[in-house]
């Protein structure tokens, strides 16, 4: 397989186009035609923030009408009482690559996002393995196994996620932020704390200490970078930069401070059932190529540095080891986003009711 064919597999697998997010989540329902216009609304809005340039992207059409639904069905559940404040929502798309703003709060009242920025995920959410194979003390060979590790290895994008504990993966579903930030004297940073409502999607957010924490990236670097730092599953936000026409803006404690209290989704196309099974398929095409190319890389390389048996047994060994934690770590995936949400992609009970909470 070519690299640009390797590449472009692994894109597909990582889901890094939205055309999943082109057909709608749910039945037609009463609520379709208001919420288009509300889209209509926001979406012009969004346009018209000098701020959200190039480089931005408004949501979805049928994610943000799914969302909006979402925030509905939350309302009305028992968890929507837990809720302080319910002006704001956070709404994550996974699916799109982390150099992209993906992060949106939406100001309930005035419909309208007003904040969208980057955030990480979990270095553990991708396919790569080049950190655990460049100590092998053959320069040359490194050189070549990190050539072939990084083609497979975009780090930009999120394919692999886990409500384990000790996964350092992120988690998709429906969350709600603490009351209050606090810091952290450890790290060193300001964080926000996030309890999982959303069942085994979810769960284990507090337990795993997965937050929202400000971390040492700004909005003017990111504007050119390949992609967003890896996180141990945390949503990190930048910590400061120029931001919305402003210089030295600290970015992470003001997002944290509109989202005290309110809900938070976090999203994947994977959530839909052909997508999380086509990823699925292909997630495990790709890893079978990606062990067939550093085995012949390996061969290759002992042929021309004579190595003795015992040298290339040793290296075949890192390998295997390093390599089969990913079968594992596919079939989760799969399993885990065949666990339904408690409210994406559900209908409200009563549309009334939540055209009434959306201004609709």
């Amino acid at each position: 397989m070519s690299r640009l064919n390797r590449i472009i597999t692994f894109a597909c697998i990582a889901l890094s186009t939205s055309a999943a997010t082109t057909r709608p989540f749910g039945p037609i329902s009463g609520l379709d035609a208001p919420l288009n216009a509300l889209y209509d609304s926001v979406s012009a809005r969004f346009a018209e923030n000098a701020w959200f340039g190039d480089g931005y992207q408004m949501l979805d059409r049928e994610l943000f009408k799914a969302s909006m639904k979402s925030y509905c069905v939350l309302m009305e559940s028992p968890q929507g009482k837990k809720i302080k404040n319910a002006a704001h929502y956070g709404i994550v798309n996974f699916s799109t690559r982390s150099k992209i703003p993906r992060f949106y709060i939406y100001d309930v009242p005035t419909q309208s996002i007003i904040h969208n920025i980057w955030t990480t995920h979990g270095g553990s959410s991708r396919i790569g393995v080049w950190a655990s194979l460049k100590d092998t003390g053959e320069p040359e060979y490194e050189k070549l196994t990190k050539e072939v590790v990084l083609s497979y290895s975009e780090n930009d994008q999120a394919s692999l996620f886990s409500n384990r504990s000790g996964s350092l993966q992120s988690s998709v579903g429906m969350a709600i932020a603490d009351n209050a930030t606090y810091y952290s004297q450890e790290k060193g940073w300001t964080a926000l704390r996030m309890n999982g409502i959303d069942g085994e999607l979810n769960s284990k957010i507090k337990s795993r200490t997965v937050v929202l924490h400000e971390w040492g990236f700004n909005s003017d670097t990111m504007k050119n970078a390949y992609s967003a730092p890896l996180s141990e599953g945390c949503p990190m936000l930048p910590t400061r930069g120029n931001y919305q026409g402003q210089s030295g803006v600290e970015i992470a404690k003001l997002l944290m401070a509109e989202l005290l209290g309110a809900p938070i989704l976090f999203y994947h196309d994977r959530q839909l059932t052909e997508e999380n099974d086509r990823a699925y398929l292909e997630q495990l095409e790709t890893l079978q190529s990606l062990k067939a190319e550093l085995s012949e890389t390996l061969a290759s390389y002992a042929e021309e540095y004579e190595w003795s048996p015992e040298r290339k047994q040793k290296y075949e060994a890192i390998f295997r080891s390093k390599l089969e934690v990913y079968d594992p770590l596919i079939e989760e995936t799969h399993r885990y986003f065949k666990t339904r949400s408690l409210f994406f992609g559900l209908e409200p009970k009563n549309e009334a009711k939540c055209r009434k909470v959306l201004g609709i």
